[in-house]
């Protein structure tokens, strides 16, 4: 039976994966895995296939962060995600980030979860952007929904010899 989320909860074990995150120059997953370091917040990862972990959610004393990775290049929008349902009625504050990461934006992030208490972060790419903000702004108020200022899109196309 697959479990719909893990708990990391030893400085040893994020501290690991504090520095694979660093090697693959993850900025935003490194400043999100200080704060849970830290004991600011609690991130909890969301996979396509899982529903929202209500039970667990409401154990968490911490403010948290719900981390929805919809940009790996296989990017479905909302219609994708079994917890996109429930999701926009826990959280109180969201963000949609379509750009690369950058430790400003993560940072806005980590305070303004612990303003919201409960707060949304899809990455996701480009082209789902807004169609994420439409979603959640549904019921979330004040969804900030970050894409490239200059037309770009994101994540960049794989080159071919990347994937062969």
């Amino acid at each position: 039976m697959r479990f719909p989320y893990s708990e990391i909860r030893e400085p040893d074990a994020i501290d690991r994966l504090i520095a694979l995150a660093a090697t693959m120059n993850l900025v935003g997953r490194v400043e999100l895995l200080r704060a849970v370091k830290d004991g600011i917040i609690a991130l909890v990862e969301l996979t396509r296939e899982a529903a929202l972990p209500s039970a667990a959610l409401e154990k968490i004393s911490r403010p948290t962060l719900l981390l929805v990775g919809d940009d790996d290049y296989a990017s479905t929008g909302p219609g994708g995600w079994a917890a996109a349902s429930r999701l926009h009625y826990w959280a109180r504050g969201g963000m949609v980030h379509a750009t690369g990461a950058d430790v400003f934006s993560y940072r806005s992030v980590i305070f303004a979860t612990l303003m919201a208490r409960r707060y949304a972060l899809v990455e996701t790419d480009t082209a789902h952007a807004e169609v994420w903000g439409t979603y959640l702004s549904r019921r979330i108020p004040g969804i900030v929904v970050l894409t490239p200022a200059d037309g770009a899109q994101h994540p960049l196309p794989l080159a071919r010899s990347a994937v062969q």
